[in-house]
């Protein structure tokens, strides 16, 4: 192990002749100037996200995420406590899944496991809103320390000068970001991890001691727990650190113990790398490298997701095109940072192929910080295109690609002030653009709180909704349940879905029930997954309120049509025969007159399941003679028939097996233009 480090002249190369900017007339703000404005920065954005945090809803996969962690919590409790003494540990261990027999223990979850620990301390007796606001804010604490990362990779390559500070800002108020970064504990944890393992790569290719080592074997270990492809840090440093050597023994002269150095390096930092990975992974304990290996198949061909999505306005599966992530990127990035990055990018490879013949002069500490980073993104981009990795919804599963896109970004913009000698009318105009760009994302932040994931650049934002799904989250339905309780005060509430207003008290979640909306929920809570425009129709429901972005709509609350007070208090019928029993062929009602009641609902004593499917029905006057009647609507609970005089009315089951038993029936009549409306609302 070479302490010193493999690039002893490293920082006496210089491959651009960069002017000093403490001559700049726009380094005179001393803020700007300041070594601490980076981090004065952070601490105003970790306050913020406290002031904040709590406003963003539930995710779609939280209680998912949730149970992994559990599952594994639980495992490894198992493994080390011998005697349980807790009662409520007990119980918490008796209702988790066995980690050898869950089905989705392929999933990492080492970073989720501190906040279980908490739960753990409060003796499993947290409430789960409780739980979820703990877990936001890790979440955010994560990530903050990953924009602390990102600023002090930008620092290293281009000096104490205010272009760090702006390239931290990019990533702040890059709003794609800023509100997964509250709940996203799966994609931009990865995003955080990712930064700070890539911090420390660049830390140990500069210096590979053992302590740079250690600390990036761990720090990459955690993201590849996280999501696999974090192992692409370890192939890059392997990568680097072998050029590195090589130049090392070329300058030299020497070989045998270089080489030997360099192999002994190599192993230490694959096995302290692998050793750390075994260590956060409890289901790999077993036998780890078949479970790694396990592990990267499943997720290059993940194949628990069957559903569509709209991409550029058709629903497609999880097969998706080659372009399917470029595409996502240059639409949901803000153009400005899009021109920086490929100027970047385009001028830091004409300066690397003209200088190829003399790599190993050329490739010092700044100019293999640009390669890193250009390596990571394009070789990422080019893998998932060779090996048609699946992808879906949007490119959450890909955000840790934003991080060298974003340092690529800072280099186009470095490159231009430097290319014109940073001459006052340049930096002016820069520094407009720069400013203008914030501000809009600031600005947009602000007014969109808190559904800054929906973010589309400004050339997107008004063909997006027909032509891509516009959120993946639906952290927004939260707010619906909110919307319910302000309009609405009984006791009991029944809505289209459930979960997603867990992060709420639990004196407000005890008001709602879950029924679906083919039984009558009394609020139908929609999403934009999968819809092409802002016209959702939903028969039996009336759209009372929505929640709109850049004039898309993401969710809408539906209030049910029929109402208690439609139905006919006191009806006198009597069923046929008398004492029912469960049947599977058809139920008969008797009135004590002629009715035309056009209104029913039916409930059963039984399941849902047994609810009649394709029911028919027919009435009579005598009893005799049975006509049947069209049903104008349904939703398996109210039905709706066309106008008709009877004293008879028989409900049949067509090709149902399921044994069934109408425990009780309300009967009403409505008129037509109520008719239209529930129809056709």
């Amino acid at each position: 192990m070479q302490k010193n480090g493999v690039l002893p002249d490293i920082q006496s190369h210089k491959s651009l002749a960069e002017p000093n900017l403490e001559t700049l007339e726009f380094e005179r703000l001393r803020f700007l100037k300041n070594k601490r404005a980076g981090y004065i920065l952070l601490v105003i954005y970790f306050f913020v996200g406290l002031l904040i945090y709590k406003d963003y809803g539930v995710p779609v996969d939280t209680h998912s995420q949730l149970r992994h962690s559990r599952v594994n919590y639980r495992y490894i409790i198992n493994f080390f406590e011998s005697k349980i003494k807790s009662d409520n540990t007990r119980k918490f261990i008796e209702r988790t899944q066995d980690l050898n027999t869950y089905g989705s223990k392929h999933y990492g979850v080492a970073l989720q496991l501190l906040p279980v620990a908490i739960e753990h301390i409060n003796d499993f007796q947290m409430d789960i809103s409780n739980v979820l606001l703990l877990r936001s804010l890790y979440i955010f604490i994560n990530y903050v320390f990953g924009c602390l990362c990102f600023y002090l990779i930008l620092r290293k390559r281009f000096g104490d000068n205010y272009i760090p500070l702006v390239g931290l800002l990019m990533l702040i108020l890059y709003p794609r970001f800023f509100g997964p970064a509250f709940f996203d504990i799966k994609n931009l944890m990865f995003v955080a991890w990712y930064t700070i393992s890539t911090y420390f790569a660049l830390k140990f290719i500069e210096t590979p001691s053992i302590k740079n080592m250690l600390l990036f074997s761990f720090t990459v270990a955690i993201s590849t727990n996280t999501r696999v492809v974090g192992i692409s840090i370890v192939l890059l440093v392997i990568a680097f650190y072998i050029f590195y050597t090589v130049r090392e023994i070329y300058q030299k002269g020497k070989y045998s113990k270089d080489v030997f150095n360099g192999i002994i390096t190599l192993l230490l930092l694959l096995i302290s790398f692998f050793g750390f990975y075994t260590f956060i992974t409890p289901a790999s304990w077993s036998n780890p490298i078949r479970f790694f290996i396990d592990t990267i198949i499943k997720f290059a061909y993940f194949d628990n997701w069957n559903g569509t999505h709209l991409f550029m306005g058709d629903l497609i599966s999880k097969d998706v095109p080659w372009y399917y992530v470029p595409v996502w990127m240059a639409i949901t990035i803000p153009v400005v940072y899009t021109l920086f990055f490929y100027y970047g990018s385009f001028v830091y490879f004409v300066k690397f192929m003209k200088n190829i013949k003399k790599l190993f002069i050329f490739l010092d500490i700044k100019n293999m910080m640009d390669l890193f980073m250009l390596s990571a993104i394009w070789c990422s981009l080019i893998g998932f295109i060779l090996i048609n990795a699946y992808f879906y919804v949007d490119w959450h599963h890909t955000y840790f690609l934003f991080i060298p896109f974003l340092y690529l970004a800072v280099l186009g913009l470095s490159d231009i002030l430097i290319r014109f000698h940073y001459k006052k009318p340049v930096v002016g105009i820069i520094s407009l653009i720069m400013i203008w760009v914030l501000a809009s994302n600031a600005i947009w932040i602000i007014r969109n709180h808190p559904y800054q994931a929906t973010y589309f650049n400004i050339f997107m934002r008004k063909s997006a909704v027909y032509n891509f799904e516009r959120e993946t989250y639906r952290t927004f339905l939260t707010d619906l349940f909110r919307y319910i309780l302000s309009i609405d005060d009984r006791d009991k509430i029944s809505t289209s879905l459930g979960t997603f207003h867990n992060i709420l008290p639990k004196e407000m979640r005890d008001r709602f029930s879950t029924t679906s909306y083919q039984f009558g929920a009394d609020y139908l809570l929609l999403a934009a997954r999968g819809r092409k425009n802002n016209d959702w129709k939903s028969p039996g429901y009336k759209e009372i309120y929505n929640i709109s972005v850049d004039g898309y709509k993401l969710a809408a609350l539906k209030k049910y049509l029929i109402r208690e007070n439609m139905f006919t208090v006191d009806s006198n019928f009597k069923l046929i025969p008398e004492n029912p029993q469960k049947i599977i062929g058809s139920v008969e009602y008797e009135f004590d007159e002629i009715v035309s009641y056009n209104l029913f609902r039916l409930h059963v004593r039984d399941h849902r399941r047994s609810y009649p499917r394709n029911l028919r029905v027919f009435t009579s006057i005598d009893g005799d003679d049975y006509k049947e009647v069209k049903i104008i609507w349904n939703n398996r609970v109210d039905y709706i028939l066309e106008d008709r005089e009877y004293k008879y009315i028989r409900f049949i089951k067509n090709n149902d097996e399921i044994p069934w038993v109408i425990s009780s029936i309300k009967t009403g009549h409505i008129h037509t233009n109520e008719i239209n409306e529930i129809v056709n609302p």
